[in-house]
């Protein structure tokens, strides 16, 4: 009969490694869905989880001219780092008018160095209906007059 050899210590070593890998990576994969965290790579499982309504909550962000005309900021159209920035819009209630000036300044400042006559930008909250041909959107002025030229 042939003798079977022993089993490697290096193998070992790397399989019980891999094992706390492996562990470690499934505690912050449960801990990102309970505490419904996102995460790249791991997920919160939102998508699935939360409930959906009927209406949509959004944001829109204007510039007005000095001739008073309204034209919508798109902030694809601004640099790359301007792609998310209306998550401030909700936490600019608690900020003082300074600050809110300031916000405002950010998205407007790109388009004046490109040569548009922005004299001020105006922030409205929208509510969208996820159905089609549902109820309107409903359009409120939340901020006016929000980060003037200087």
């Amino acid at each position: 009969m042939a003798a079977t050899a022993p089993p490697d210590l290096h193998d070992r070593a790397a399989s019980r490694r891999l094992r706390r890998v492996l562990h470690a990576f499934l505690l912050l994969f449960a801990v990102c869905g309970l505490a419904h965290l996102e995460v790249w790579p791991l997920t919160g499982f939102r998508l699935f989880s939360e409930v959906r309504t009927r209406e949509r909550e959004g944001w829109e962000l204007t510039t007005v001219d000095a001739r008073g005309h309204e034209h919508v900021l798109h902030l694809s159209y601004l640099p790359v780092g301007y792609r998310n920035t209306t998550k401030v819009i909700p936490g600019m209630a608690g900020r003082s008018a300074a600050d809110r000036d300031a916000i405002c300044r950010a998205w407007a400042d790109p388009l004046r160095a490109r040569g548009a006559d922005v004299a001020y930008v105006r922030v409205y909250a929208l509510v969208t209906d996820a159905f089609p041909h549902g109820r309107p959107t409903v359009r409120t002025l939340t901020y006016d007059r929000c980060g003037r030229s200087r």
